[in-house]
């Protein structure tokens, strides 16, 4: 879709636009996990590279619709969706599963549109990934900055975070400290984390500019690469409450002051 002046215009919640956007920075790009509409071809050509893939809806939320699909060495294809896991010789039957799937989220949401990716091996805690939520937000002096962070952990032998699907809030840097990661590389590793959210919110809030605040997903590897999951616009932020209230409160007066400010 094209502006008159010939200019894209995304969607900011559509995760393939997103990576488009993101993707065009060759600073942000590096971060970036490889991302393609989803279709037959592009499970395959994951797959095949990777191993493992993750497909996931254009357009969603709170961890709803996402399959994992993993390939065994004796080309099985373990196919895990919600708390379900199932296997297929063939990876035909593989596809077809996950068209069904798909067709039964459309009836739900309205859309049928998803993007495959890669599989980011997150870090640990007791077996089960972590990754971490940035909230950036802008100041009054209209300056963004990281207003808080803090890690999530998947559900007992689940695949996603969210808190809404079960995971668990927790201080980043006891999360980090969990997963075995030296004082010192934690405190270098914060600093990124902050420069890697600012940097990506500085370059979307060129497309969209009137948005005040942004909740970076962000995922840390085995090798201690940073990854960027996703963005999110007016994202949650119910787990500071848990680990961080004074920061939560922060937050959210910020919040009401901007909306306040764009109500008069």
């Amino acid at each position: 879709m094209y502006s008159r002046g010939g200019i894209p215009i995304y969607h900011c919640k559509n995760k393939q636009h997103q990576y488009h956007v993101l993707g065009s920075n060759e600073v942000i790009k590096p971060f970036l996990p490889e991302t393609k509409p989803y279709s037959k071809i592009a499970l395959r050509t994951i797959l095949f590279k990777y191993n493992e893939a993750m497909i996931k809806p254009t357009i969603g939320s709170s961890g709803s619709g996402i399959i994992k699909v993993r390939m065994s060495n004796n080309e099985r294809y373990d196919v895990f969706f919600k708390d379900s896991q199932q296997s297929f010789s063939r990876l035909l039957s593989v596809h077809a599963y996950i068209k069904s799937q798909i067709k039964k989220y459309a009836r739900k949401k309205s859309s049928s549109s998803f993007i495959i990716q890669q599989v980011i091996p997150l870090i640990e805690i007791d077996g089960d990934p972590v990754d971490i939520r940035v909230i950036v937000q802008r100041t009054k002096e209209n300056q963004w900055q990281v207003s808080g962070k803090y890690a999530r952990k998947a559900r007992n032998q689940l695949f996603t975070t969210n808190l809404k699907q079960g995971g668990t809030a927790f201080n980043l840097k006891d999360a980090l400290h969990f997963a075995y990661l030296p004082t010192r590389e934690i405190q270098v590793l914060e600093k990124k984390i902050d420069d890697l959210s600012l940097t990506v919110v500085g370059h979307l809030s060129h497309i969209w500019k009137v948005e005040h605040v942004w909740g970076i997903d962000l995922g840390l590897d085995k090798k201690g690469h940073l990854w960027i999951i996703e963005a999110n616009i007016r994202p949650r932020f119910r787990g500071f409450k848990e680990v961080d209230r004074h920061t939560y409160e922060k937050i959210d007066a910020l919040m009401t002051w901007h909306n306040n400010k764009h109500d008069d």
